[in-house]
């Protein structure tokens, strides 16, 4: 007669043999990582690019491997899938043994012609909407770029301005001519051109940070659109993942059912009352 308890668990079996399972999967684990992760990179770089530069659309061919299923001789190392060449057992045929023929599971090559349609990149979406502030910054993108190379020269009519800036301010004091004048106006054109410089560097420093920021903008918003649907595989699926999805979509169905049983009966319900009413 049964105590009605339940079994006690040994946990540390438990955890030992999910330990030695996990790391006996290990190997094909890590083959499988090494194979399709990079694929999976290349993939999601190759989308991203699309969404921000566009593509031509056309076909291209994709190469992958696919594992098929079928017998490998344990002596030659042929396989077949094909099972009317299989044996059940190795025999002797002129005094060699011709081997026995196992199931077996090999990667074979594979290719796949994809179609793609024509798109129109983000980047270039971006600017034939709003031309006019497109234009705007290429403008200032450019100036900085160029004020930045420059550095500390100054051009001849800013040259000519620093100069009679500072003959004006030095008006009417000792050393305004000769060899202490000139001097005097040599520090204050190398002064103001080092001024100018360090303010080049900081306007091209700004347009710098207002070009990253328009950059990491585009791509959270290209990243969001190479990855729009359903992502049905991906490096980060897993048996627990798919569980778990397949009790959502179970549970949710029950809801469902049951909220659509309720509303049935409810209706069942008011047209009872509804003739009852009626009758009396």
């Amino acid at each position: 007669m049964s105590s009605g308890k339940a079994p006690q668990r040994n946990l540390y079996s438990e955890i030992t043999g999910e330990l030695k399972a996990r790391s006996d999967a290990m190997p094909g684990v890590f083959a499988s990582e090494s194979e399709f992760r990079p694929q999976f990179s290349a993939l999601e770089l190759s989308n991203l690019e699309g969404v921000l530069h566009g593509t031509a659309g056309g076909q291209r061919t994709l190469k992958y491997n696919e594992p098929v299923q079928g017998w490998r001789n344990t002596v030659t190392g042929e396989f077949t899938t094909d099972q009317a060449r299989t044996r059940p057992s190795g025999f002797q045929r002129g005094g060699a043994d011709t081997g026995q023929w196992v199931p077996w599971t090999q990667q074979e090559s594979r290719t796949r012609t994809v179609t793609t349609p024509p798109s129109t990149g983000l980047m270039a979406l971006e600017r034939s909407t709003n031309p006019a502030n497109a234009a705007l910054h290429d403008k200032l993108t450019s100036t900085a770029s160029s004020e930045f190379d420059m550095g500390a020269q100054l051009d001849p009519g800013l040259l000519r301005l620093a100069q009679q800036t500072i003959r004006q301010r030095n008006r009417g004091s000792l050393g305004e001519t000769g060899t202490a004048g000139n001097y005097r106006e040599a520090l204050g054109v190398s002064a103001f051109a080092n001024q100018l410089r360090q303010q080049r560097r900081a306007n091209a420093t700004e347009i710098a940070g207002v070009n990253q920021g328009r950059t990491d903008a585009m791509l959270n918003r290209a990243q969001g659109i190479s990855r729009a649907g359903p992502n049905l595989f991906g490096p980060n699926v897993n048996a627990n993942d798919v569980f778990s999805s397949n009790q959502n979509a179970a549970a949710a169905n029950s809801a469902s059912k049951a909220a659509m049983n309720n509303a049935l009966a409810g209706a069942g319900i008011s047209a009872a009352a509804g003739v009852l009413g009626a009758l009396i």
